[in-house]
């Protein structure tokens, strides 16, 4: 990418630096205040306004509070032109769009690290540590780029965005037809890892994924004991031996996640059939019916704007087809990008970006800077935990409510949370490796493989040494299949966020008695619902309001009671399909595991 501004963009940028260090020499020290400084918060996660006396007659007397709205209204123009520019691009696709992203996105970039400059600044004046000012100036998706200059930023993302379509429009070629043009190149990657890892390192001492792994492992080994029969059954034993690896692409994808894509062919192979009820539904029914729940659990209506500012019928400009909700910072306005089909899926995904719609709403009192959501693994947990009683109500309501269903609602939704960990596992364990320590690259395709069929059981379905035969210069890497790999994020989240989502779900069925560990062979926890307990959105509004305000561990504790992260109420949700899935298994006599 040519690192040539025009004189255009640079005029551009000059004006916006003047006009923003016009502001920085007025409202320097209302910057800091208003911006930046945090309530001082106890172990309860409770704000509580610590040095009183400090404050009073210093810096507060001082303030102008015009010149604190000025500041606070000019950040936000900022981010909703950020936004607008962004949101046009996801949805009309075009070299227009993206340049115009592209500008956006640099715009924002500089004048975060504007304001960095001026923390800096302020960190002298006001005798306050710089890095302690640090956290409350990353407004910004990613706050590691602020380290970039401006080229190596547009670099960056164009980089990034090349990855994301390649990935999304990617094709698998014909077996060995090596002159076909589907390669993917990438390079140039920084290391971010430390960086990414940084919110689950304040939590090390409880955190242990080594042994959240082993916990989950005997349910996980049942679970592809059974999958690999059904497979076996289908393609042969010549293709899926009796108790050997399963090959990879056979789980449905070239990167063997999620498993998703086998639940329709594991239900029609199963003998589950519809009962007549599922009736087609527009985007705007399944909208309102996702308004009623979350209506009904006390966290009222979203904007009325919300829905006609959305988009959900996918047009070939969409630049991708991942489901997005938007806080485009202005007005109450919110947005939900979707490809709707009309599938049970949608039903669930539309309650999840509603869901983060509410969080929206709900961190719109804090200050700009803290207008964000949380740590990703909790917000998924938590938006997801909503979700669960919902799914089970509405699989009961589109099949036959009997044993063997229930146990096939457990089973999709186990191929949907479970079998991800083990894979996020070893994505997490083969990337901790190649990017912490001194190991040769020409290792690292080989290392990804035995870290997969150590913890997935699973391995490449292309034979290495064949294909070397008919070109010489085959280098595979296959890690480049997985878009989280290629842009070095880490697959923690991934790891956490259903083991939290379980764990959030179960401490709000108990707070609403939907559900008692004493009980569970009258009431099993994936039967508990939550709709209609007002409970439960007073729980969820609460924590959302803190917006980024909070360290993520102490909004899970205001939920769970404490700060643990604990798989046992994963374990708990699912030991009806694990003891399900031991007598079958049994019965014909499987290999559990992989040879």
């Amino acid at each position: 990418m040519t690192a040539v501004i025009s004189r255009r963009t640079k005029s551009a940028m000059f004006s916006f630096r003047l006009t923003f260090f016009v502001h920085c020499y007025f409202y320097n020290i209302c910057l800091y205040y208003h911006l930046l400084v945090p309530p001082v918060r106890s172990f309860d996660g409770q704000s509580k306004i610590m040095n009183e006396k400090v404050r009073t007659g210093t810096v507060t007397e001082q303030l102008d509070e015009y010149k604190i709205n000025c500041l606070h209204k000019f950040t936000k123009k900022k981010l909703n032109e950020y936004a607008l520019a962004q949101w046009n691009y996801h949805v009309n696709k075009t070299e227009v769009t993206e340049n115009e992203a592209l500008k956006s996105s640099t715009r924002l970039f500089l004048y975060q690290k504007l304001l960095l400059t001026s923390a800096e600044n302020m960190s002298v004046t006001l005798g306050m540590n710089y890095e302690d000012l640090l956290p409350s100036m990353y407004f910004m998706e990613d706050r590691g780029l602020c380290q970039l200059n401006v080229n190596e930023y547009k670099r960056t993302i164009m980089l990034k965005r090349k990855l994301i379509t390649t990935i999304n429009e990617l094709t698998v070629c014909e077996y060995r037809k090596t002159n076909h043009p589907c390669d993917i190149k990438a390079n140039d990657f920084s290391n971010e890892i430390h960086y990414y890892m940084e919110p689950y390192s304040y939590n090390q001492g409880q955190l242990n994924t080594d042994q959240m792994y082993e916990g989950i492992r005997p349910l996980y080994l049942h679970i592809y004991t059974h999958v690999r029969k059904i497979l076996r059954e289908k393609f042969g034993t010549a293709a899926v031996s009796a108790n050997g690896p399963v090959p990879v692409h056979l789980l449905g994808s070239v990167l063997g996640q999620p498993w998703t894509k086998l639940i329709q062919f594991i239900v029609q192979e199963l003998g589950i059939h519809e009962n007549g009820k599922t009736n087609s539904k527009t985007p705007k029914r399944i909208f309102d019916q996702t308004n009623r729940f979350f209506v009904s659990i006390g966290m009222g209506c979203v904007p009325k704007r919300v829905w006609s500012h959305s988009v959900f019928i996918e047009n070939k400009h969409f630049s991708n087809t991942v489901p997005s909700s938007w806080d485009m910072y202005a007005n109450n306005d919110y947005r939900i990008k979707m490809d709707f089909q009309n599938t049970v899926d949608d039903v669930y995904t539309m309650h999840k970006q509603l869901g983060l719609v509410h969080y929206f709403v709900a961190y719109k009192k804090q200050p700009i800077a803290y207008q964000h959501t949380s740590d990703p693994a909790f917000v998924y947990g938590l938006i997801n935990a909503l979700t669960l009683s919902v799914r089970y109500q509405d699989f009961i309501g589109r099949y036959n409510d009997s044993a063997s269903s229930r146990q096939i609602y457990l089973l999709r939704l186990a191929m949907e949370k479970v079998t991800v960990l083990p894979f996020a596992y070893a994505a997490d364990v083969w990337q901790s490796d190649t990017g912490t320590g001194s190991f040769a690259p020409k290792r690292m395709n080989n290392l990804w493989w035995s870290k997969r069929l150590k913890y997935e059981g699973v391995v490449s379905p292309i034979s290495k040494d064949m294909d070397k035969c008919t070109n010489p210069n085959y280098k595979p890497f296959d890690p480049s299949m997985a878009y989280a790999e290629a842009i070095e994020l880490p697959h923690i989240k991934d790891f956490l966020g259903p083991i939290i989502e379980f764990q959030v779900f179960k401490a709000l069925c108990t707070i609403c008695g939907e559900y008692k560990s004493k009980r569970v062979r009258t009431k099993h926890l994936y039967e508990c619902n939550l709709r209609g307990y007002k409970k439960v959105g007073k729980i969820i509004k609460s924590v959302m309001s803190r917006g980024s305000s909070t360290k993520w561990q102490f909004l899970f504790e205001a939920i769970v009671g404490h700060q643990r992260i604990e798989i046992e109420p994963l374990l708990e949700y699912f030991q009806p399909l694990h003891n399900h899935l031991v007598k079958i298994n049994q019965a014909t006599n499987e290999h559990i595991g992989w040879k």
